[in-house]
Parts: C-alpha cells; sequence; structure tokens
C-alpha cells in the first residue's frame, strides 16, 4: 500500500479533486477530516477540514462510516461502496458511491484517502468515466443502506 507521502492529491485528475477527502484516525480510534474537497464542503453546508466524523455525520450514517473505515484499516485494502444518504438537515435522500483506499505501511494503515460521488437534482453528477477515459478497476460492489 501507498504511504501518504507519495500520494499527493493535486495528481489527481482536477473534475475529481474537489470530490476528495483524506481522513486520519486519532488516538482515541475516532476519525478526523484531514482534508476535504469543495465538493464535500457543498455537500456537507460547511468546510469540515480538521472536524471529527462524529461532527459531521449523524446516526446510521456515522455508524456506516465507523465501520467501512474501521473495516478498511483491519484489512488494509481498498473498498467501494452505494448507498442512500439520509441527511440530518431533513433534505431529500440521494444516492452516493465512495471509494476509501488505505495509505500507510504494510504494518499499519495511517490514512484513508477516498472519494466521494454523488447523484442530486441540485448538484451534477460526474463520474469517473466521465473526467478521464481509463481502463477501470472493479472492486467489490457492496451495496449499503444508511438509515437515519
Amino acid at each position: 500500500m501507498p504511504t501518504r507521502s507519495e500520494v499527493d492529491p493535486l495528481d489527481v485528475p482536477r473534475p475529481i479533486l474537489p470530490s476528495l477527502y483524506i481522513l486520519i484516525r486519532d488516538e482515541d480510534g475516532g476519525f478526523r477530516f484531514r482534508l476535504v474537497g469543495t465538493r464535500l464542503a457543498e455537500i456537507f453546508g460547511r468546510d469540515v477540514t480538521g472536524k471529527r466524523l462524529e461532527e459531521v455525520l449523524r446516526d446510521g450514517a456515522l455508524t456506516n462510516a465507523l465501520r467501512s473505515y474501521d473495516t478498511i484499516i483491519k484489512m488494509g485494502k481498498p473498498s467501494h461502496s452505494r448507498a442512500l444518504y439520509f441527511p440530518a438537515s431533513g433534505e431529500d435522500p440521494f444516492l452516493y458511491q465512495r471509494l476509501t483506499l488505505p495509505l500507510g505501511t504494510q504494518a499499519q494503515t495511517t490514512h484513508l484517502l477516498g472519494a466521494l460521488l454523488l447523484q442530486r437534482e441540485d448538484l451534477p453528477y460526474v463520474t469517473y468515466a466521465d473526467v478521464e477515459a481509463r481502463e477501470v478497476v472493479t472492486i467489490s460492489d457492496r451495496v449499503e443502506t444508511m438509515l437515519a
């Protein structure tokens, strides 16, 4: 697995950069956003850089994210998921896809690099295929439903 220093978010194709995030694990086992793209700030309604996951997500969304991120760290393998997100604000739910990649050493995952692609009527939907015509690596597809 690559280390965090080997991955520069600026090397990511420009249209995907606003959808990127990097999480670090705090000493107490929680997660904190180290980097948050502008697209995610739109989704959350604010810049959540430096915020703990518990400050950003609630209820089923938080439980789902913690379970997923804990599994990625434990297994040291990428994860792809599709889910329905129910915003705490009461807005209409929307579908999203999340790709999360572990970064660190063979012995320890130190960071999680993720990208969130969503489908909402008020925000344009971008897929990786739209960004660049490259061979797509399929990671096991897991459908999750988040309950608010």
